[in-house]
């Protein structure tokens, strides 16, 4: 097996760099719509975000929010295509990709995907517009442990042939290979999918599933851990303040931005002045300043969605970036930023 389990970065300390002049993160939602609804997933309850009308990110408004980064004062660090759905039934994707690298903006763009739409043809596609990596999510090991696990049936065989194939042509890009420890309830699973995917990609892990939502008894899941890891692994630790907002901004699909992952972004911003705003504009703005003051004050003060949401905790905060330790510090600086500004 070829592939690297596990990745470490060195990262600088969030609590010292905030509040960043650029943010380091850029999620586009290009479509709220997926092909599959995996039991762990909102889409498994038929009444997730956009499920019945499914909003799609025009071209027009994607590129020009991609222009509007180049007046921040550094490159943004990535760019990602995810969101509450499968990004690549946007049929314009690989043009957004290849309008984003253009544009050089940021130092990677990369793809989150449940990898059943990479035909050779969207593979080469994506290969030639210099896409920098993808993440692929495996649900399953067969035919019939996918459509267990997504509630959609695919050929296995054909999966993973077009992971090899994208694998034998991708030049620059990156292929992670990850699937969450519910899809693999056996050791002999876990050696399998190493077995399977280790030679056809660059980098592999097996994440941990969390309770994403209180809708699903994710205790069916024989891979579930309570409170024991989050996603990447890391010991649970009940912090108070997510670190999102602080380095992240997010483009819906209805040209709303927001400042974080959640599918319900929040701190979403829709001209609520009556004028066009520019990223930049967004990222330095009052309410985004007001915005991280509330979070420092704790989850439950921040926004309405921040109350509920469980992503912070579980999806895996790298321990550099939390804030709880520096709030009073970081307090500090937005307030001596927002009287500069007043100025």
């Amino acid at each position: 097996m070829k592939a690297k389990k596990g990745l470490k970065v060195e990262k600088r300390k969030l609590a010292d760099l905030v509040p960043l002049s650029t943010p380091y993160l850029f999620y586009v939602y290009p479509i709220c719509a997926c092909n599959f609804r995996c039991g762990y997933c909102l889409y498994s309850l038929g009444k997730a975000p956009y499920d019945m009308d499914p909003k799609v990110l025009g071209l027009k408004e994607f590129k020009m929010r991609i222009d509007e980064l180049k007046a921040f004062d550094d490159k943004l660090r990535l760019i990602r295509f995810a969101g509450m759905g499968e990004p690549l039934l946007h049929k314009q994707i690989v043009e957004m990709v290849r309008y984003a690298k253009e544009s050089e903006v940021a130092e990677s763009v990369d793809i989150i995907t449940n990898g059943s739409l990479l035909t050779k043809e969207m593979s080469l596609a994506l290969v030639e517009a210099s896409l920098d990596k993808i993440k692929i999510s495996i649900q399953g090991l067969g035919d019939d442990a996918y459509e267990s696990m997504s509630g959609t049936r695919i050929d296995f065989e054909d999966l993973v042939d077009n992971i090899r194939f994208l694998y034998e042509h991708k030049k620059q890009l990156t292929i992670y290979i990850k699937t969450v420890d519910a899809s693999l309830p056996t050791q002999e699973a876990v050696e399998q999918f190493y077995s399977i995917f280790g030679d056809i990609c660059d980098e592999i892990s097996i994440e941990h599933i969390y309770p994403a939502t209180p809708e699903i008894d994710y205790k069916k899941f024989d891979g579930f851990r309570n409170d024991e890891k989050t996603v990447l692994g890391y010991d649970y630790d009940n912090v108070q303040i997510c670190p999102q907002p602080f380095y992240t901004m997010t483009l819906e699909p209805d040209n709303g931005v927001g400042f974080c992952c959640a599918y319900d972004t929040s701190g979403i911003v829709h001209d609520p002045k009556g004028k066009s705003r520019t990223m930049a504009e967004i990222w330095h703005s009052e309410e985004h300043m007001m915005f991280l003051k509330r979070m420092l004050s704790g989850v439950e003060n921040a926004d309405s969605n921040c109350v509920v949401c469980t992503t912070y905790k579980y999806a895996g905060i790298h321990p550099n970036d939390k804030l709880d330790h520096a709030k009073d510090h970081i307090m500090r600086k937005i307030e001596a930023k927002l009287q500069g500004d007043n100025k």
